[in-house]
C-alpha cells in the first residue's frame, strides 16, 4: 500500500525535479552533493495543498509565510543518512515542503518547520525536522488520513502534519500510537540524542584494547541504556 494513497490529498500532474535542479538551488558542498546524486534515483512534485485544493486559507506574517504545502514523492537509490538527505532537500525550496521517501518497498515522510529569514525574505530557515519509517498496517492506517487534519490555515494545517509525523515516530519506537501529543517532539529529540550517544559509545567500546577502558565505557553505557528505557517509557505514555 502506497504511503501517498493512504493520506488522502488531492494530487496534481507530475512533475519531475531532476537532482541538477536541486544542486543549482542549494550550491551545495561537495558532499552534500554526492548525497544527493547518489541517493536520489528519481524526484516528482505530486501534491499542491493550497487554498485551491484544500480548502484551508493561507497565512503570512513576519516570521512565518504558508501559501502552499509542497507534497514530492522521491524514489531512493540508498536509504542511509536519511535525516541529512531529508533536510537538504526541504532547505532546496522556500514553501512549506513534505517528503515522501520509497526504498525498495520502506516507506518514509518528513516534514520540517520552516520561518522567514531575515536577511532575505525570500528565504526560509528550517527550525525543525522529522523524519520516520511508516509502517502500514492497521492499527496506524485510520491515523494517516490528512483529510481529518484541521486547521484554521495552512500554519495551523502543517503543524498537525508534523505532529501526526512525530506520533508516526514514536509508533515507529514503541509500537503504540500515541494518544496525546504533548511535548513529543522534546522526548523524541532526548531519544534520539541519547541512542546517538549510544552508539558512539558501543564503537569506542569495540575499538578499545584495555580492560579498564572497556569497563569504563561499560558503565557508561548502562547509564545511557537506562536512561533510553525510562524515555521510552514516557512516549507509551
Amino acid at each position: 500500500m502506497e504511503l501517498l494513497d493512504v493520506i488522502n490529498i488531492p494530487l496534481c500532474q507530475q512533475q519531475r525535479i531532476p537532482v541538477k535542479t536541486l544542486i543549482e538551488q542549494l550550491q551545495p558542498t561537495s558532499l552534500d552533493k554526492k548525497l544527493l546524486e547518489t541517493h536520489i534515483q528519481s524526484m516528482h512534485l505530486v501534491s499542491l495543498l493550497n487554498e485551491q485544493t484544500i480548502r484551508i486559507r493561507a497565512f503570512k506574517n513576519e516570521t512565518y509565510s504558508f501559501q502552499a504545502i509542497y507534497v514530492f514523492q522521491i524514489n531512493l537509490k540508498k536509504n542511509d543518512n536519511l535525516v541529512l538527505l531529508s533536510t537538504l532537500i526541504h532547505s532546496a525550496f522556500p514553501e512549506s515542503t513534505i517528503l515522501l521517501f520509497n526504498y525498495k518497498g520502506r516507506q518514509y515522510i518528513s516534514g520540517a518547520s520552516k520561518r522567514i529569514n531575515k536577511l532575505d525574505k525570500t528565504k526560509t530557515v528550517i527550525e525543525d525536522t522529522v523524519l520516520t519509517e511508516v509502517i502500514i498496517n492497521n492499527d496506524i492506517l485510520k491515523y494517516l488520513d490528512f483529510n481529518k487534519l484541521i486547521g484554521v490555515n495552512l500554519k495551523e494545517y502543517y503543524e498537525n502534519i508534523m505532529q501526526l509525523i512525530y506520533q508516526c515516530k514514536v509508533y515507529s519506537i514503541t509500537n503504540i500510537f500515541p494518544s496525546h501529543n504533548t511535548n513529543l517532539k522534546y522526548i523524541i529529540k532526548e531519544y534520539e540524542r541519547l541512542n546517538s550517544e549510544l552508539n558512539v559509545l558501543k564503537e569506542k567500546y569495540k575499538n578499545s584494547s584495555m580492560k579498564s577502558e572497556k569497563m569504563r565505557i561499560d558503565d557508561k553505557l548502562y547509564e545511557k541504556e537506562v536512561e533510553l528505557k525510562s524515555i521510552t517509557c514516557l512516549l507509551k505514555k
